[in-house]
């Protein structure tokens, strides 16, 4: 197992550990950030400057 994985691994144990409320406002974040960076992925890339 990789590093990567076993801190994925010991995140999500922590999470669990939670309050189920603030589980759900973490998944929200998540989800929220997800969509902001998929966004971001599907957008034509700029050459930047001013136009």
């Amino acid at each position: 197992m990789s590093e990567k994985e076993k801190e994925m691994r010991e995140m999500v144990e922590t999470l669990r550990k939670l309050p189920d409320h603030a589980q759900e406002k973490i998944g929200y974040m998540i989800e929220g950030a997800a969509l902001v960076s998929g966004a971001h992925e599907d957008e034509p890339k700029k050459d930047g400057g001013a136009a």
